[in-house]
């Protein structure tokens, strides 16, 4: 029987016919955007096509260095691992896919992505009808500045949940000749004399930095912290630079 997208071919069939696509909202902090399509056909899933890519529009399973990197890291072939989870979807006609412990970012991805494609073949919203779905990039980015003129370093790590910040931490570190690592935080002799200098502790600062932007509203500037509060800012500037939204292929199966 003759079908078209978002029709069953059969009336018994589980999926209707069409091409389903999702991915995700934004880069991830390691820069790779993933994204899947799935094909039904004849009321079955007939391809799956898996990838992600970087802003520059670098196909992750198209890059040889990227894939020997991964390979040398992790101990893990990413191209045959994921091949081999997308023929067992296939063949079980089902959402299955084994975790890997060599390759667990990759992993959760691909069945991130399946669990959006897969119900939605179920229903008949196609990619021509409900457009691609977005999931939530929800993992942690970290941003770092190198030494300033004091020799202290920079780090900024935010968590996002559903496209806001819901937790972070920010440090202020020196590392000393010894190999050991002085935190401005943990300095009480550095917080007292700043306290005198500025009316309020670094910490309170940083606390005060943070819940910003927890809250979606990094303060511009605070009196008598205009290096650290532009310092944050420049780190939270970064974040949000790594979460850019690459563009997806028009085709994702070539």
């Amino acid at each position: 029987m003759a079908s078209c997208d978002g029709v069953r071919a059969d009336p018994n069939a589980e999926f209707r016919d069409g091409r389903y696509v999702a991915a995700y909202e934004n880069a991830r902090a390691d820069g790779w955007r993933p994204f899947v399509e799935l094909r039904v056909r004849a009321g079955r899933l007939h391809s799956i096509c898996f990838d992600a890519t970087l802003l520059d529009g670098t196909r992750m399973l198209e890059s040889e260095r990227y894939l020997e990197e991964y390979r040398l890291a992790n101990n893990v072939d990413l191209g045959s691992y994921l091949s081999e989870q997308i023929e067992a979807v296939l063949a079980s006609q089902a959402l299955h896919v084994t975790a890997s412990a060599e390759a667990v970012e990759w992993s959760f991805a691909l069945f991130d992505l399946l669990s959006q494609v897969i119900p939605a073949a179920r229903v008949g919203l196609t990619v021509d009808d409900a457009g691609v779905a977005l999931v939530a990039t929800n993992e942690p980015y970290v941003a770092t500045d190198p030494p300033d003129e004091l020799g202290w370093s920079a780090a900024l790590l935010a968590v996002y949940f559903e496209g806001s910040v819901v937790a972070a931490d920010y440090r202020e570190a020196s590392y000393l000749p010894d190999g050991t690592i002085a935190a401005k935080r943990d300095d009480p002799g550095y917080q007292s004399d700043y306290e005198r200098l500025v009316g309020t502790t670094n910490q309170a600062v940083a606390d005060e930095l943070v819940t910003g932007i927890i809250q979606g509203n990094v303060p511009d500037a605070i009196t008598g912290a205009t290096i650290t509060a532009d310092r944050f800012s420049r780190l939270a500037a970064v974040l949000e630079a790594r979460r850019a939204t690459t563009t997806l292929p028009e085709r994702p199966c070539r």
